[in-house]
């Protein structure tokens, strides 16, 4: 923006520099032309003046009394009233000659031609003066346009770091006042927004916390009750309890996920892991639910899948994925794992209806219903893009979802 103010404002100026220049330039040229033909004009009269009638009535006039009224590096030439010519002075022509001519006594004409030379050059210097003057407010232009947009611009510089710290989440700083009111009333309008966002932020992570804390003390007296139950049942209902307990587990680590998610941007330490057993390792977690409904699921794996980032999201995603396919969809449930130009996938497949066309756009929207449902894919598409990868549906009818992972990620 500060080299467009300076070009814009050095155009506009050279562009008026112009525009006057051309007209003064020609002034210059005719008044000086004008100037050198007046004084031609007055020294011709002065000779003619010296000549008497009768001298020249009786041609009596030589060369040498014109040389000797003649002025300097001039030429002279008198015709008289008989047709003679006397020439005083060069004979050639000079070079861009000025000539007069003007009426003698008794009936005669004396013309008087000098060089156009010294003419030129005064024109020249002039227009050299012109230019550099015209140059110099150039500059001068430029420097005063320099400093308008570094005033200008420097504010708004200041505006747009406060801005990215803000959108990092530093709340503290403001941008200082610069004295212009409109570049002021932003940074105003930027500071009190800075104050709510602080607020609803604070207030967000407070209840996140609290929530956590609440939500853990509660997992935890459930699962100490589910392991005395496991210890107490036999050994029919001790597979119940031991399942409700890692059920229990599981909703633990998830509380702890979406905690450290909410606070830092990542759902889990990174580390390394395979994806081919973390896959399995949440498919056992469903395959009781699936085959009380009589379907299967199937792994197929095209390639090794060892990972580095946060197995935690990405299993809370395949998690999200795979209960909406035994939820909504039919028939057998297909996952297949690929790599792919540095890129792993997971696409997940099943039977179903698919999705309504009028449903495509707002799929990935958090648009949870009364119960809570409906934001099960916005949450796994945030936990795998803070993995740098991307959740996405392939085909609509019958459904297929794939999850995207980059093979490695700097940490």
């Amino acid at each position: 923006m500060r080299r467009r103010l300076v070009l814009s404002t050095v155009v506009v100026v050279l562009f008026a520099l112009v525009c006057l220049g051309i007209p003064t330039a020609i002034l210059i040229r005719r008044v000086v032309h004008d100037e050198a033909v007046n004084r031609l004009e007055r020294e011709a009269e002065a000779v003619a003046v010296s000549f008497s009638d009768d001298l020249l009535s009786r041609n009596q006039i030589t060369e040498q009394d014109l040389g000797s009224v003649l002025p300097t590096n001039d030429r002279l030439r008198l015709r008289l009233a008989d047709g003679t010519e006397l020439i005083a002075g060069p004979r050639a022509r000079f070079e861009a000659e000025l000539s007069i001519t003007v009426e003698g006594p008794a009936h005669s004409q004396l013309t008087l031609a000098t060089s156009g030379a010294a003419a030129r050059q005064r024109v020249k210097d002039a227009l050299i003066l012109l230019t550099a003057i015209a140059f110099g407010v150039l500059l001068v232009a430029g420097a005063l346009a320099w400093w308008l947009a570094r005033r200008l611009t420097t504010p708004l510089v200041q505006v747009a770091e406060v801005a990215d710290r803000i959108g990092s989440g530093d709340f503290s700083t403001e941008v200082p006042r610069s004295g212009l009111s409109e570049v002021d009333a932003v940074a105003d309008a930027l500071n009190r927004s800075a104050d709510r966002v602080q607020e609803l932020v604070r207030a967000e992570r407070d209840f996140s916390s609290n929530a956590s804390h609440q939500l853990r003390s509660g997992l935890t007296s459930l699962r100490l009750r589910l392991e005395a139950l496991a210890d107490a049942q036999p050994e029919a209902g001790r597979d119940d309890a031991l399942a409700a307990l890692a059920q229990a587990e599981k909703l633990s680590d998830t509380v702890a996920d979406l905690l450290r998610m909410a606070r830092t941007g990542r759902a889990g330490e990174a580390s390394r892991y395979n994806l081919l057993l973390l896959v399995r390792h949440r498919v056992a977690r469903i395959e009781p639910i699936a085959r009380r409904d009589g379907r299967t699921v199937h792994i197929r794996a095209g390639a090794a899948a060892e990972m580095v980032g946060s197995p935690g999201a990405v299993g809370e995603a395949l998690d999200v994925l795979l209960s909406n396919a035994l939820a909504h969809g039919r028939g057998d449930v297909e996952i297949d794992i690929t790599a792919v130009n540095g890129t792993h996938a997971v696409t997940v497949a099943d039977g179903g209806p698919g999705i309504a066309d009028d449903s495509l756009d707002s799929l990935f929207n958090r648009a949870p219903d009364g119960d809570g449902h409906g934001i099960g894919l916005s949450l796994a598409r945030s936990l795998v893009e803070a993995e740098g990868g991307r959740v996405e549906l392939i085909q609509p009818r019958p459904p297929v979802f794939r999850l995207s992972l980059p093979s490695t990620r700097a940490f």
